[in-house]
């Protein structure tokens, strides 16, 4: 294989730099490509291994250079920026909320660079905002009871003696106790979150009892929860409350989705733009996050009454079905 083959091979594989992170050096031995430097997870090194042969592989796996009682990390504060460089004032790109979890790349002084273990996103996180822990940890903590999620916009919730609030899709392992469900953190802190604000089982149809919580919350680049919404962290939060996995931002939500006709359309299908992403509820409408109404608004997206609706429906790219 030559370089240049090489280069398309990541390209084409690894190429997205939201979901993978790495770096070589290449030279030529002998009539050998030699590949120096390193790549994020083994996932990622299999992916390259099995697309490109007659390499001498160097790279160094950076999961494999963290210490094993940090392989993992729990948020635990409501919501957390993920940005794109391990400093306050850089971009943010996406948001993890409280409990959710991360496989831990790189640590540094004040951040971590981890992947999302749900939408696989990879980005800097400020290390006093999550709980460090073990691969054993992470397989006792969710032994622990079943899986809750809030299913209100916000809950109000007691760690020890201390009170704060924790947002819509936020999933624990807990033991139901009447009123409330106790939920384990890792470090051995229990959650008390009041039984009326959780759901043990939702599923997609639950969705159309949520969506609606969310109208009037505040845009936000990066948001991904009800502090504040971003179009493609808007859908994939509901989706995710549903128990389906789908891709962060709206253009690999677009590609993930199957095409449909507008004949077709029905509750919960995408409807996708330029850099945009909506969520089709009914009678022509479309539910989104966007700056022209500051927030999470309702637009009129099949049959346009004004201006702005007419140049969306213009722009669209795709409808797109995740479930079948």
């Amino acid at each position: 294989m030559k370089k240049t083959e090489f280069l398309d091979t990541v390209d084409r594989v690894i190429g997205d730099k939201r979901l993978f992170f790495y770096g070589f050096e290449i030279s030529e031995e002998r009539e050998k490509l030699i590949v120096n430097g390193f790549i994020d997870t083994h996932d990622s090194m299999d992916l390259i291994s099995k697309n490109a042969e007659d390499l001498i592989l160097q790279v160094k796996v950076l999961e494999d250079m963290i210490p094993p009682a940090l392989a993992f990390g729990m948020v635990i504060i409501p919501v957390t920026d993920m940005r794109k460089d391990p400093r306050f004032r850089t971009e943010r790109i996406h948001q993890l909320i409280f409990g959710e979890f991360v496989k831990v790349l790189i640590l540094e002084n004040e951040y971590a660079l981890v992947k999302d273990l749900r939408t696989g996103f990879i980005g800097y996180l400020q290390r006093s905002h999550v709980i460090f822990f073990s691969t054993d940890a992470m397989n006792e903590i969710k032994s622990k009871g079943s899986q809750i999620v809030v299913s209100e916009r916000f809950s109000s919730v007691e760690i020890h003696d201390r009170k704060t609030f924790v947002p819509f899709g936020t999933k624990l392992f807990a033991v139901d106790s009447g009123k409330f469900w106790h939920a384990f953190l890792p470090n051995g802190d229990t959650v008390k979150i009041p039984s009326n604000d959780v759901s043990t089982k939702p599923v997609f149809d639950d969705i159309q009892k949520k969506w609606s919580l969310f109208l009037g919350t505040p845009y936000l680049w990066g948001g991904a929860s009800s502090y504040g919404y971003d179009c493609s962290g808007y859908v994939g939060r509901l989706y995710d409350y549903a128990g389906i996995q789908i891709p962060r931002d709206a253009d690999l939500q677009q590609n993930f989705s199957r095409k449909v006709e507008e004949k077709e359309l029905k509750f919960g299908d995408l409807i996708f733009f330029p850099g945009h992403v909506g969520m089709y509820i009914e009678n022509g409408n479309m539910v989104h996050a966007n700056l022209t109404q500051g927030g999470v608004g309702i637009s009129q997206i099949l049959n346009p009454k004004n201006r702005y609706e007419e140049n969306l429906k213009k722009s669209i790219l795709k409808l797109g079905r995740i479930r079948n």
